[in-house]
């Protein structure tokens, strides 16, 4: 496997461009908060990543950060749920997760979701029937 030090600066460079990228496009800045093509479009540019620099998948290991923040911004409640018990599972060290196996983790999940229905139901809805339920057991 190459090194850092053997790849022509234009590939360095490129590399820098890429994750520049992912740094600055925020989820809810793509397609009007579309985990969907944001998960093609995050898969695509990692996988890029990994074949330009023949380091390995844990080369990039200063995104899965990066990724937890922007996946914690989804407008799904319940892909949120999960990605905020992958990321304290990830901090406890329970779960090692590479840029890659994060974003597939999250494809899965919001397949799964979508399927029953459960990826387009926002924070909101579910807060205030929480809300209102709370609110009926008090006055009850």
């Amino acid at each position: 496997m190459a090194h850092l030090d053997t790849l022509s600066p234009s590939t360095i460079s490129y590399m820098a461009h890429l994750k520049a990228d992912i740094r600055e496009l925020s989820l809810a800045a793509h397609d009007n908060n579309d985990i969907s093509t944001y998960l093609i479009w995050l898969q695509h540019q990692v996988d890029t990543l990994h074949h330009a620099s023949t380091r390995g998948i844990e080369a990039h290991s200063d995104l899965v950060e990066l990724i937890f923040q922007q996946l914690l911004t989804t407008k799904s409640y319940w892909l949120r749920h999960h990605v905020k018990d992958w990321h304290l599972s990830y901090h406890q060290e329970e779960r090692n997760f590479t840029a890659l196996s994060l974003i597939d983790l999250a494809d899965k999940t919001c397949n799964a979701l979508s399927c029953t229905n459960q990826l387009d139901n926002g924070a909101d809805t579910e807060i205030l029937a929480l809300q209102a339920i709370n609110l009926l057991s008090k006055h009850s």
